[in-house]
């Protein structure tokens, strides 16, 4: 029996599982990320299934675009295969916007779901699932997982271990790695061209992406942009699983993400978009916290006045 605990979970927007249910991601200790799904009651033990695991989708993937060099032996090119399939940290994309609702938030039964999620080998990867839910595709009989987009992380060359040559076997091929991930809700423009904002935290760094879809046809490609470094050095990163988007953009379509640590509350305001205008506000915390668990948004709503008729 494994050992491993629970490191992290969340829920996918609706629509992914059984009667347009959610469905839940379990990332545990042993870096395995798994989706699980209700078929039955909730409360019955017995009707949670383990639908599929993430980290195969990598292993298919690096298994057709991964070779090994003439020059690298068996031993190496088979850990550096297990160091990219090993998942550090995930986040669902946010429920698209449906064009026929004047870009209103959906779920993901009108659009092909993605989940992004990052390795050991500092690489990010956006993953494309097919349930066999999707009213669009409904052929499909089991759930189906493909790699959309993958691209590697900037690390400044001061910030890489001179050590990695003397590591045991155990470390050699690790790099830094992304531990934070948050996807912004999308944004529709005049084309009905689907942008986000994928942000996330390396080392002591916070940079982001902007993600995009083109459809063609029946296809859908996603594109991501180079990096943007927003902040280069955070002091204390102590908030693991706290960074976290507003669920919706705001009256003039920007984004908002706060990202608390232990001494400090970070804010950014952005639109989505290929070219990135981040405004970034922080507010320093006279006592330090102790280590944060989580965050949450409220949502406020303007009370209307009575009136008597």
């Amino acid at each position: 029996m494994s050992e491993a605990y629970i490191h992290a979970l969340d829920w996918s927007p609706p629509g992914l599982g059984k009667h347009k249910r959610s469905v839940l991601a379990v990332l545990t200790s042993n870096h395995i990320l798994s989706i699980w799904e209700c078929v039955g009651k909730p409360e019955i033990a017995t009707d949670w299934v383990r639908s599929c695991v993430i980290n195969h989708a990598l292993q298919a993937h690096y298994k057709d675009m991964d070779k090994r060099d003439p020059e690298e032996s068996e031993h190496d090119h088979f850990e550096r295969l297990r160091a990219k399939q090993r998942i550090r940290a995930f986040t669902w994309s946010p429920s698209p916007p449906d064009p026929s609702l004047s870009g209103a938030s959906g779920d993901c039964t009108a659009r092909s779901p993605y989940l992004a999620v990052s390795n050991d080998r500092g690489e990010v990867l956006i993953i494309r699932l097919q349930t066999p839910y999707d009213v669009l595709e409904p052929e499909t009989s089991h759930w189906t997982l493909s790699v959309a987009e993958t691209f590697s992380v900037d690390v400044s060359e001061t910030k890489q271990s001179p050590l990695s040559a003397c590591m045991p076997v155990t470390f050699k091929w690790r790099s830094p790695f992304v531990d934070q991930l948050a996807w912004s809700p999308w944004a529709l423009d005049s084309s009905n061209t689907l942008t986000s904002i994928l942000a996330f935290t390396l080392q002591s760094s916070l940079q982001c992406t902007s993600v995009k879809l083109n459809e063609l046809g029946t296809h859908t490609d996603v594109v991501t942009t180079s990096s943007a470094l927003l902040l280069g050095e955070i002091s204390d990163t102590q908030a693991t699983g706290c960074m976290k988007w507003a669920s919706k953009l705001n009256g003039t379509k920007e984004a908002f993400l706060v990202y608390p640590t232990r001494k400090s509350f970070y804010c950014l305001q952005a639109q989505p978009g290929l070219s990135l205008d981040i405004q970034i506000s922080a507010q320093e915390i006279n006592t330090p916290w102790d280590e944060i668990a989580g965050t949450s948004y409220t949502v406020w709503m303007p009370r209307k006045p009575l009136t008597n008729r």
